[in-house]
């Protein structure tokens, strides 16, 4: 399991992939904290892990030991001029605007788990 936090805090997709796809820990297990792997990847703000973990069944809707969700973690530290910010043809995208889309729409798809 711990291998599954230190993928999610080193950005490591692949590990991730492999880990759960060979059944080697459980998506939303919580560590001390209450944070899952989805949580500590909200914090590092990188697309391909919160997509990896989202499709391997992490939940969106899981809440830290203080109450907060992946979406919610991956805002708080986003300033919201950044956030905003239009991006110029060419540039690279606003890679943790895309983070906050992808776990909005996850939040979106499954509504009830919510509740």
């Amino acid at each position: 399991m711990m291998l599954l936090y230190y993928a999610a805090t080193y950005c490591d997709s692949k590990v991730i992939a492999k880990n759960l796809d060979m059944r080697l820990a459980y998506v939303n297990l919580k560590n001390d904290r209450g944070y899952t792997p989805l949580h500590i990847s909200a914090m590092r703000r990188e697309p391909a892990v919160i997509v990896s973990l989202l499709t391997k069944g992490a939940s969106a809707s899981e809440t830290t030991g203080d109450g907060q969700c992946a979406v919610r973690i991956c805002r708080r530290l986003i300033p919201t001029k950044d956030y905003h910010a239009k991006i110029e043809q060419g540039q690279e995208s606003n890679k943790d605007r895309f983070c906050i889309n992808i776990l909005e729409r996850e939040i979106r798809r499954n509504p009830l788990a919510w509740y």
